[in-house]
Parts: C-alpha cells; structure tokens; sequence
C-alpha cells in the first residue's frame, strides 16, 4: 500500500512540474519580492518590516496559486486522459489514489514554497534584516495554511468542475480567514437556529487564523510558544476530516 501512495505521489509530482502555471507563479512571485526592495525607500526606517510584510503576502498568494491550479483540475483532468480508469483498473485503492494525489501536490507545494522562501530570505539578508526564529516559523505555518487549502481544493474536484471549484475553494479559504467575525456574529443573533447555523459553520471552515503570525513579525512582537506545533496539529486534523469527506464523494462516483 504505502509503495502504491509513493508511486502515485511521485507521479503527481512529475506531472505537476510539467505545468507552465507552477513556473509562472514563481516567477512573478520572485519579481515581486525583488521589486519589494526597491520600494523600500518609499518608507526611510521601515525597510526591513516592508520587505517582510510583502516577502509573506507573496509566497502565501502565489503558493494558493499553485495549489488552486494544480488541484483544482485533479479528478476532471484524470478522466479527460482516461488515466483514472487504467489507475484504478490495477489493484489500486480509492483512498490510496487520493492520498497519493495529495501528497504529490504537497510535495510540489512544498518546493515552490521552499524556493520562494530562500529567495526571499535571501534578499532581506541581503538588505540587512536578521533572520529570526519567528520568521522561519512564519514561513512554516504559510505552509501549513497552504496544505489545508490543497486538501479542500481536492476535495472540491471530486464533485466540481474545475471553475466551480476554484470559486468553491477560494470561498472556503476567504471564510477560513474571517472566523472569529462569523463566531461574533452568531453569539450577536437573536434567532437560536441562525446562531447555532453560524457558530456550528465557523467550526466547519478552516480556522486559518490561528496560522496569521505577519502581522506581530512586522511589529517586532514574539511568537507565542508552541504555535508551530498546535497549528500543525490542528492542520492535521483537519485534513484527515477533509481527506475522509473526499474519499466518501470519490467513491460515490462513478469513473
């Protein structure tokens, strides 16, 4: 079985290295980060906190980029080619496909990633900033942020067409940041079945939230102690959950 997944993961990853997408989000990517240099001068004593402000912003944008567009067409893609049909033809589980699958584009998720991160670690180093403990772990928890949200775009694709799930997904990912506002919101209604429908959906969304460290980088605030390792498990959960609804619609359908 884990031969199986390991197959399928390298399969997905070569696959995915073969789409212009991953090549053109990085590039812009690295432009930006680049460019962010320059304006710099624009705000004299905040250099370093400018640099890190967009350096973040744009490796979480475009590393979203990547997984939405690679994900986004995982299963339509699949039988469009009719390679499904000879994966699963061999003793090859459903779940062991979607597992493979995922962690193929995580994989590749995790390279882009890794290469925007050391280009951009790079260039505030370059320009004098210190790197700190805080902004590896901020790095880290980007790509948590980023696995969760490849989970839900895979499991999007298993009963969406590609557009609708990339609306699907980005709706997710935009809600999973506004969850504290979606709880006060249902604490403030009056009705019981609005507030429980609120509450009970604040918890269904990712709370990706708990994953913003940017904004205390910038303003030279620590850390609190051991977030990497509460968000990890927290994005562990959540993508078992995901996986497992993912599993149940993949097996509802007919392919």
């Amino acid at each position: 079985m884990i031969q199986r997944i390991f197959t399928l993961s390298l399969i997905t990853i070569k696959e995915s290295i073969n789409k212009k997408v991953i090549y053109l989000s990085i590039f812009f990517a690295l432009i930006i980060i680049l460019v962010s240099r320059i304006f710099t001068s624009i705000t004299p004593g905040a250099e370093i906190a400018f640099m890190t402000d967009i350096g973040l912003v744009t490796i979480s944008f475009f590393g979203g980029m990547i997984a939405l567009f690679l994900a986004s067409d995982f299963i339509p893609d699949e039988i469009r080619k009719r390679t499904i049909y000879t994966v699963l033809t061999y003793p090859v589980r459903r779940f062991e496909f979607i597992l493979g699958k995922f962690l193929g584009i995580s994989g590749v998720v995790l390279l882009s990633h890794s290469l925007m991160s050391l280009i951009f670690l790079a260039v505030l180093s370059l320009s004098g900033g210190a790197i700190k403990g805080d902004l590896m772990i901020a790095l880290a928890l980007i790509y948590g942020t980023l696995l969760i949200f490849s989970s839900i775009v895979i499991m999007g694709s298993t009963f969406l067409s590609p557009l609708i799930n990339i609306v699907f997904s980005l709706f997710f990912y935009l809600l999973g940041h506004l969850v504290t506002y979606i709880r006060h919101l249902g604490e403030r209604m009056e009705g019981a079945f609005i507030k429980f429908f609120l509450i009970f959906f604040s918890y269904i969304v990712p709370d990706l939230e708990r994953f913003e460290v940017k904004d205390k980088l910038v303003v030279g605030s620590a850390l609190p102690i051991g977030i990497t390792g509460s968000c990890f498990l927290y994005a562990m959960v959540y993508i078992v959950c995901v996986m497992m609804l993912t599993y149940v619609a993949f097996n509802e359908r007919e392919v």
